[in-house]
């Protein structure tokens, strides 16, 4: 969860989206994924593309036995963002001559010999100015995409807090919270 995203004023004046990153690895699998409750989306290893998506209702994705349930953001422009191929998403890096040396050294020579890596990106693109914009998102390691479609159509948490510094989830046999330091708080 996250919230009060909001643009502050930047040293140079530029105001690039500000996104939060959900994932941003190597693509081993096919994706597959449903948006607002939409058809079953299957994107196939070795496809390249972008697409955005308001999400006004829960979607999910499920890459390499991992799962990703969003849940609408407070600002109705956010957008999730799938990004799928060999290309970096982020317009900075892009234009930096030197990406491919960098992403070779962090990868090694053997990952990056053809120097072509499939990649599977996620993240949520709040816009240039977003005011108060939150997000709420799960990560489901190691499971099925049947244990995914499940989790997201009847999700065992409830979001109990995500405004003014309190964040708290809730499910049926536990109960948790974060909260910055400087504030403190009891569920009952």
């Amino acid at each position: 969860m996250g919230q009060k995203i909001n643009r502050l004023a930047t040293v140079d004046g530029t105001q690039e989206e500000i996104l939060t990153t959900i994932n941003n690895v190597r693509r081993l699998t096919d994706v597959t994924y449903s948006i607002n409750g939409s058809a079953i989306t299957n994107i196939s290893l070795g496809t390249a593309l972008e697409e955005r998506h308001a999400v006004t209702n829960v979607a999910w994705s499920h890459h390499d036995g991992m799962g990703y349930v969003i849940w609408p953001s407070v600002n109705p422009t956010t957008e999730l963002v799938l990004s799928f191929g060999d290309r970096p998403f982020n317009p900075i890096l892009e234009a930096d001559e030197e990406w491919e040396t960098r992403i070779q050294d962090e990868l090694g020579t053997a990952v990056w010999s053809s120097k072509v890596i499939d990649m599977f990106r996620l993240w949520l693109d709040h816009g240039a100015t977003p005011v108060d914009d939150t997000y709420r998102y799960a990560v489901l390691p190691d499971c099925t995409l049947a244990e995914l479609q499940a989790y997201a159509t009847n999700p065992p948490v409830q979001v109990a807090a995500n405004l003014g510094g309190v964040q708290a989830i809730a499910n049926i046999l536990r109960r948790g919270s974060v909260f910055p330091p400087r504030h403190s708080a009891e569920l009952q």
